[in-house]
């Protein structure tokens, strides 16, 4: 709670193992570097709430926690290598009115309702930016907002985000091989064909 200009590394959050009641909360943080975090087998493994900015987070872990991996509400903010498996609900939220988040290079597989959820509960949410990322059952998440054209993939997971005026064409959506988890979502996307 409120550091800046830090540097955080090789730190593991483990509460009780009956409870699951820890994470790593991060409240007023701004200009602060994280590495090799492990906060896995929690309540939620990392809350990036709206009063944090301009941080980076690079080669986390958030395993096996009880509902998010991590759960974005800020802005500005930048996540590499990500590991997020087998969370109760979502490997990465994104909620509130969060932008310019950039999140690359990560792998976010088997959980439980999706790998990547974005709240639509404002169209702000969709002015981030998700490259590079391995879903469930070792395929692609594909993240859009803006006018695209995508055919002939098999893909995890496939978000349009105020992506009106899209054509997606012979695209199979397929999640993990055990679980029901993933699909295509649109949201503030109009005027596409599928």
């Amino acid at each position: 709670c409120n550091i800046s200009n830090s540097i955080v590394n090789n730190v593991t959050i483990q509460g009780s193992d009956i409870l699951n009641n820890s994470l790593l909360q991060l409240m007023w943080v701004f200009n602060t570097a994280f590495s090799n975090i492990n906060s896995s087998n929690n309540y939620w493994g990392i809350d990036l709430d709206s009063s944090n900015t301009n941080n980076t987070f690079t080669n986390i872990t958030v395993n096996s926690n009880l509902f998010y991996g991590i759960i974005i509400t800020s802005s500005n903010n930048t996540l590499t290598n990500i590991t997020a498996n087998s969370n109760g609900q979502y490997g990465i939220a994104i909620s509130g009115n969060s932008k310019n988040n950039n999140i690359t290079n990560s792998i976010l597989q088997e959980n439980r309702v999706s790998d990547i959820f974005i709240d639509n509960s404002a169209a702000v949410n969709c002015n981030n930016y998700i490259t590079n990322i391995t879903g469930s059952g070792g395929r692609a998440i594909e993240f859009y907002n803006s006018s695209v054209n995508i055919q002939n993939k098999v893909l995890s997971e496939l978000i349009l985000c105020n992506a009106s005026n899209s054509i997606v064409n012979n695209v199979t959506i397929q999640g993990s091989n055990s679980l029901l988890n993933n699909y295509l979502y649109l949201t503030y996307t109009n005027n596409t064909i599928i």
